[in-house]
């Protein structure tokens, strides 16, 4: 498949998405799980794995002491990408200070 057609499916995946969410109360939570996902899917390509329901329960609870030292790179890992996607927002554009944070 060439970068067209893949775009094109994405194109589609993202109308039926969004189609659906008004259907979702909080869509928070929905954008919470795809986060906490790409997140875990990242991860497991440096070899730091964990599983939905330790991330979730994680997630949920704020880091209780129980927490394993994976899920919490994890978490982690996604509290880096909030930060970037509001420093991006602030500042407009992708400037040197924002790699540094």
């Amino acid at each position: 498949m060439d970068v067209y057609e893949h775009l094109a499916l994405a194109k589609e995946a993202l109308g039926r998405l969004q189609g659906r969410s008004i259907a979702i109360p909080n869509q928070g939570l929905l954008v919470n799980s795809i986060s906490l996902q790409e997140a875990k899917a990242s991860s497991a390509i440096e070899n730091i794995f964990t599983t939905d329901d330790e991330l979730y329960r994680a997630f949920s609870d704020g880091h209780s002491e129980l927490t394993t030292e994976p899920t919490k790179e994890v978490l982690r890992y996604r509290e880096a990408l909030w930060k970037g996607f509001h420093l991006l927002q602030q500042q407009g554009q992708f400037r040197l200070d924002y790699f540094v944070k």
